[in-house]
Parts: C-alpha cells; structure tokens; sequence
C-alpha cells in the first residue's frame, strides 16, 4: 500500500516493529495550524524509535469517506447530494478528495513528517476488502451484536452523527413547567424542564426520599427500579 519515498518502511526482522494506528484526516477542507501540530505530535514518537533501532511502520493516508466530505463538495458545487444523480455525486467527491489529500501531502511533507504515504485510502478497493473481511470475521466470532439504540439523527442529511460531528450553541430558552399525576396517589407533581420535547420518553420521574417536599412521594416510589442505597428513587407516572 505505500507509495515509496525516503521514510518508505523495510521491515527488518531482527528488530521490534513498532505499529503507528495514525488517524487519518478528514480533507473537508484546507490543513490548518492545529492539524499539523497534531500529527507533528506522532511524528515525533517516530522518529524517537527509529532511533531507539525499531522499524517504524507511520502510515499517512486521508479519511475519503463520510459525511465532512459530502457536505462539502455540496457546498462547493452548490448541490444536494439527493437531487444529483448517485454516481455524479461520487464522481465529485473523488476529484474534491483528490486535490484536497494531495495538498495535505504535500504540506505535510514541507514541514518535515516522515511517513509513509499510502495512496489506496479508505475509499480504494483494496481497503474496502480489509475492512468487509474483518467485519465478516468479527461477526463470525459473536464480537457484533445489532440493537436499538438512542442515536443523533440529521434530518437534512438523512443520517446518524457522530459526537464530533455536532456543534453545540447557547441560546436563550423557556423554563417549562409540566404536570406529572402521580400513578399510585392520584396527586399531580409539577416537574421544571428546559426539553419539553423529550416528553413523549419520560416514563418515571425521580425524586429524592430525603427532600421534605416529596417525602409523601414515599409510599408510591419503587426503589427496585434504582441501584440499592441510591438517594434516589422512582415513581411511575399516569
């Protein structure tokens, strides 16, 4: 997979061979300051063990898939991707990554990074075969499991995010007082909340046995629904 150059890796078995897991970049736009001292960061421990007689084996290669670079080769050419023929969308995604990575490299290379360079990314065939044979192995091992689960969904794009991809802002909101009537007593507790639309999931409301103002709640609570010695216990709601 690499594409030669001086810090091409040969592996001489004499020596520990040290194995660098280097996180490929998202080329969703020009590198910047902090990208180059992050990896300038790797670049260091390298060469600290080619020096300490290790072969060093520090891959470089850009991150061609997912949703960065979707988003901004739409915005780039001024399209959705779901108005635009499939493979014409792939098409311009390829001539984006490719100048991008290309100009990664090469500043890369300018401030000095001994990698090796690895042109078959993670959008090359050949990679696509190693991640689908070690998805298929982990499978057959019972290492995978498929559930449900509560996940950040774009509407727009039509996908689950990932944590770093969603950027958070503060703004100014309502405190929302909502009605709660208690199951077992029939009395209605009021409940303060900022996320009025998380509603529709409430199913129990928790309250602490030690406040005065809920020490009534006593009778109605179920503490097998908490871990035991928890301040805290559970009512059920109608």
């Amino acid at each position: 997979m690499g594409g030669g150059g001086l810090f091409e890796v040969k592996i001489d078995e004499k020596r520990p061979t040290l194995v660098i897991d280097t996180p490929p970049p998202y080329p969703s736009g020009r590198p910047h300051i902090g990208g180059i001292a992050h990896y300038a960061q790797i670049d260091m421990i390298a060469r600290f063990f080619r020096m300490r007689g290790y072969n060093v084996i520090f891959p470089f290669y850009a991150d061609r898939n997912g949703l960065p670079v979707e988003v901004q080769v739409e915005k780039t050419y001024g399209i959705n991707m779901y108005e635009v023929p499939r493979e014409r969308f792939l098409e311009l995604c390829r001539k984006f990554l490719d100048e991008y990575e290309g100009e990664f490299v090469s500043i890369f290379r300018r401030w000095g990074g001994s990698f090796s360079y690895w042109r078959n990314g993670t959008d090359s065939e050949e990679y696509r075969r190693v991640t689908q044979e070690t998805f298929i192995n982990l499978w057959n091992k019972g290492l995978i499991y498929e559930t449900s689960r509560p996940t950040l969904w774009c509407p727009r794009c039509r996908t689950a995010l990932a944590e770093a991809e969603v950027e958070y802002r503060e703004e100014d909101s309502y405190l929302n007082y909502i009605k709660f009537r208690v199951k077992e007593t029939g009395e209605d507790i009021i409940i303060a909340t900022t996320r009025p639309e998380l509603l529709p999931a409430t199913v129990a409301v928790a309250f602490n046995p030690g406040d005065s103002r809920y020490k009534r709640l006593e009778l109605a609570r179920h503490c097998s629904s908490v871990k035991p010695g928890s301040p805290y216990c559970v009512t059920s709601i109608g």
